[in-house]
This record gives C-alpha cells, sequence and structure tokens, in this order.
C-alpha cells in the first residue's frame, strides 16, 4: 500500500506444506516513510523464516565419515531491522543505516559421534545475529554512478562462541558508467569478505581455525545494438 505520497506498507505470508517436515507459516511486514520536504526516509521491517534440513544433513554421503540425522527439525528465524535513508544534494548522493538483528533457533550444526564421525544435530537454544550495514549512492548524472557498502556483523552460538562462515566484517564497491545515448554501458564491482572462523573437520573433534579475507573483482559491459539486440561480456574472479 501507498499513502499520501509518503507511507508505503508491505506483507506477506507464507504457508510450507511439507511432507516429512511440520508445516510451517511465516511472514513479514515492512514500513517505510518518507518525510516531505527533508529527503528522509524512515524504513523498519519484521519477519520470520524456516529453512528445512538439505538431503545430505538427512542422509549424510560419506557413511564411513559423515552420518545423516533424519530426525533433524527446520530452523527457525526470527529478524528484524530499522535503519534512516537520507538524500543529498538534490538526491545525488544518497545515505542509508540500517541497524538489524535476528534470533536463530533449532541451528542445524555437525558434531563428532563416539565412532570418530560426524553426524548434524539441533542446536539446543538461540543463536544470535546483529549489526549495522552502511551504505551510500553517488549520481553525478551523467551516466557515472557507484555504491559503496559496508556491513558489521556480531554473530554468536548459544555458547556465546563466534559462529562458523560469519566475518564481522564486509562490504562492496560497485561503479557503472553508461554513454553513447545509454546504449552501452560499463561496470566494475569489487567485493570484500573479512575474517572468519571455520571448522576443521580433521580429528575426532572439530577445532576452530581462521579463514582469511578475500576480496573478489569483476568487471564488465553491455551494447544495445538496437531495442532487440543487446550484448553482453563479463568477467568475474
Amino acid at each position: 500500500g501507498e499513502f499520501y505520497d509518503q507511507l508505503y506498507l508491505n506483507a506477506a505470508v507464507r504457508q510450507d506444506d511439507n511432507d516429512r517436515f511440520k508445516d510451517a507459516s511465516t511472514y513479514s511486514i515492512g514500513a517505510a516513510w518518507k518525510i516531505p520536504g527533508w529527503g528522509t526516509r524512515l524504513h523498519s521491517s519484521v519477519g520470520t523464516g524456516v529453512t528445512n534440513p538439505t538431503f545430505y544433513e538427512q542422509f549424510g554421503f560419506i557413511p564411513s565419515t559423515y552420518l545423516g540425522n533424519p530426525d533433524l527439525k527446520p530452523e527457525k528465524s526470527l529478524g528484524w531491522d530499522i535503519g534512516i535513508e537520507q538524500s543529498l544534494f538534490d538526491d545525488r548522493l544518497v545515505l542509508d543505516v540500517t541497524y538489524f538483528h535476528q534470533n536463530l533457533t533449532d541451528e542445524i550444526v555437525s558434531v563428532a559421534t563416539p565412532d570418530f564421525r560426524y553426524t548434524p544435530i539441533n542446536q539446543d537454544g538461540k543463536s544470535r545475529r546483529q549489526g549495522v550495514e552502511l551504505a551510500a549512492t553517488l549520481n553525478l548524472m551523467n551516466g557515472f554512478t557507484t555504491t559503496a557498502t559496508y556491513t558489521y556483523t556480531d554473530a554468536t552460538d548459544p555458547d556465546g562462541r563466534e559462529e562458523v562462515r560469519r566475518p564481522k566484517h564486509s562490504g562492496s564497491l560497485n561503479a557503472a558508467y553508461t554513454f553513447h545515448d545509454d546504449r552501452a554501458r560499463l561496470f566494475g564491482e569489487v567485493t570484500f569478505n573479512g575474517r572468519m572462523q571455520d571448522n576443521a573437520y580433521t580429528s575426532a573433534a572439530p577445532r576452530r581455525v581462521a579463514l582469511d579475507e578475500y576480496a573478489l573483482v569483476n568487471i564488465g559491459g553491455s551494447f544495445k545494438f538496437n531495442d532487440k539486440v543487446e550484448a553482453y561480456a563479463r568477467i568475474e574472479n
């Protein structure tokens, strides 16, 4: 719904009918208010989610090392966020700050068995994820646009340990240039993923190791020959 050209509301409901798991109902609700004359937009959302165990988690894939668990329950989450967006210099610069928080229950993790194999279980308690997202978009009005993002994430297991494969610091930088009567477009993007923890399954009990940070660089472009034919080229790292 859109009201008075300044208030925007949306809602969604989803029903999953499962044969193997309990049926699940999830929802999401979002709202945004564009304050007239300020170039400011307040936004917030809340929602739930369900993720079913995968085929490998239920039935395993290497019987000598990894056993499936057909009694697994789906993971469930409840999350919300709130933020503010500000437009400056006739909308040429848009800044956005968002705080987010999510609780995950019945998280599926792998544990060691007495016979030196591994099997997935539903973890007791709640896993917590919270942090801040920053974004800035610059539009120079001459065909050049760029967007920079940064995310800080604090993710912990129910026992308070840092969650695996959840980098505290991540971000991206994207730039695009459109020219030749908007028929040609060049773009580039850099994605950064900070250091994070992971499990090394090299012994009877998995141990924690640190994964190094990395950056990915992608470039590409497109050219529109006419209204019906357009060519693309892309190089991904």
